[in-house]
């Protein structure tokens, strides 16, 4: 999967929770999100001053890009089997943030509950 294919995926798939989402879409989004973060972070500070309370062009694409993200992360986890559910357990500090980072950074398991394995 390209670059623009995974994030056309994850606009279009954007309140679709079921099936399953490779590694490369899963990243690519994740690369994508927060490069434009950065970048939007950049533009407001330099265009409204150094200590600027508000970024709100980095603030706003965060909103729009919340719900994406997370049903790109449930797909993504029920890809290595997990319910997507399980990304609540991000909220345990430090050492569930790693336990999520390995499943989402692991190889796409068989065919499993939530569909077949995807083609990339």
């Amino acid at each position: 999967m390209s670059f623009l294919t995974a994030i056309g995926t994850c606009l279009r798939k954007y309140d679709d929770y079921s099936g399953r989402a490779g590694r490369a879409e899963f990243w690519y989004w994740m690369i994508f999100v927060v490069s434009s973060i950065l970048l939007l972070d950049i533009t407001d500070h330099t265009f409204s001053g150094v200590f600027s309370e508000w970024p709100i062009l980095s603030i706003s694409f965060s909103m729009l890009t919340t719900i994406p993200s997370i049903a790109v992360m449930h797909r993504r986890l029920q890809d290595v089997g997990h319910p997507g559910w399980h990304m609540l357990t991000l909220m345990i500090p430090i050492i569930g943030w790693f336990i999520v980072l390995y499943w989402l950074t692991a190889e796409s398991g068989e065919d499993n509950k939530y569909g077949p394995r995807p083609s990339v």
